[in-house]
């Protein structure tokens, strides 16, 4: 058994879009749209695939939850994500050889950008 994928209800599904394609570099794999406001965004390289659900009424509100996205370089993903004009967490080292920081997606769900 295995991850498949993650759901997130989206208060904005085209910002939401806009984010997971721009900013973390996922690709539409997935859209039942105009029928149905699901669309699934997957990582190449990963195969996770991320459901977004335009649903305002039940959109994601809260903390607690992380989604962990791992990069070569954290150092040049913090600075690429603050030049988009994001507001990246201080880089986290709680151990040596792990490093990592925070950003949000456009419903408040924190991405752990980790390397």
């Amino acid at each position: 058994m295995s991850i498949n994928f993650a759901t997130i209800h989206t208060r904005d599904q085209e910002k939401s879009i806009e984010f997971y394609r721009d900013v973390l570099k996922m690709h539409i794999a997935g859209d039942m749209r105009p029928g149905k406001p699901i669309v699934f965004m997957e990582s190449e390289e990963a195969g996770l695939q991320i459901e977004l659900i335009q649903d305002p009424d039940h959109a994601y509100s809260g903390s607690g939850i992380s989604l962990g996205y791992k990069v070569a370089d954290v150092d040049a993903a913090r600075n690429e994500m603050k030049e988009a004009g994001l507001d990246p967490s201080d880089i986290i080292s709680p151990a040596p050889g792990v490093r990592f920081f925070f950003i949000k997606d456009p419903d408040g769900v924190e991405i752990e950008v980790i390397e």
